[in-house]
């Protein structure tokens, strides 16, 4: 019959792993105590984390129905591909731009009208533009207006690329590799600035 102890009277009654022995040395961290805190209850010392602002623009503020315009492409079937630059570029032994309003020379980019062939800087553009928003002008003006400032397109002198030293032949200031990669982010930019109404 089986023992109630559960083994034979015959079984060794050792520990299986010996015994380790106390070092009389504590080891570090042992009187260490953490530094007691105090705190308040429960309901006391508490506050509601603000939200930070939601800073993604809703959905019903995206312009859905104004479309992208398309690039300018100009195609020979196939065999030829010319993307043209979203700004025009005006290649000339000197920068002839006159600015519309404040008759001086535009620094930088400028607005060009083909039709009539004038230029208006930046900062008379900005002008315009604040104009027209203006509440003081009536709406059939206001349409007229704005329809002009339309026509006008952005535009540069080549100085940015070629030095011509006052002759009509150029010196490139820049590769053409950068040239193209300038073209190509600007007219990906533009996309994006103007879109169709």
């Amino acid at each position: 019959y089986p023992s109630k102890a559960g083994f034979s009277a015959l079984a060794n009654k050792m520990s299986r792993l010996p015994i380790v022995r106390e070092q009389l040395i504590p080891p570090m961290g042992a009187y260490e105590a953490s530094p007691w805190i105090l705190r308040a209850g429960y309901t006391f010392d508490r506050q509601v984390l603000a939200e930070p602002k939601w800073l993604t623009p809703g959905p019903s503020t995206y312009t859905i129905h104004n479309k992208y315009p398309y690039y300018k492409l100009e195609m020979a079937f196939g065999s030829r591909r010319i993307i043209w630059p979203a700004v025009a570029v005006f290649c000339a032994p000197t920068n002839l731009a006159q600015c519309l309003n404040c008759h001086q020379r535009p620094r930088g980019d400028y607005f060009h009208h083909f039709a009539t062939d004038k230029d208006m800087c930046r900062n008379c553009m900005h002008d315009e533009l604040a104009a027209i928003k203006h509440c003081s002008l009536s709406v059939v003006e206001r349409y007229r207006r704005n329809q002009l400032i339309k026509q006008f397109v952005p535009a540069r002198y080549c100085g940015f690329f070629h030095d011509h030293n006052g002759t009509t032949a150029a010196t490139e200031l820049t590769t053409r590799k950068e040239l193209r990669e300038k073209i190509r982010v600007e007219n990906y930019l533009h996309r994006f600035a103007r879109k169709i109404e």
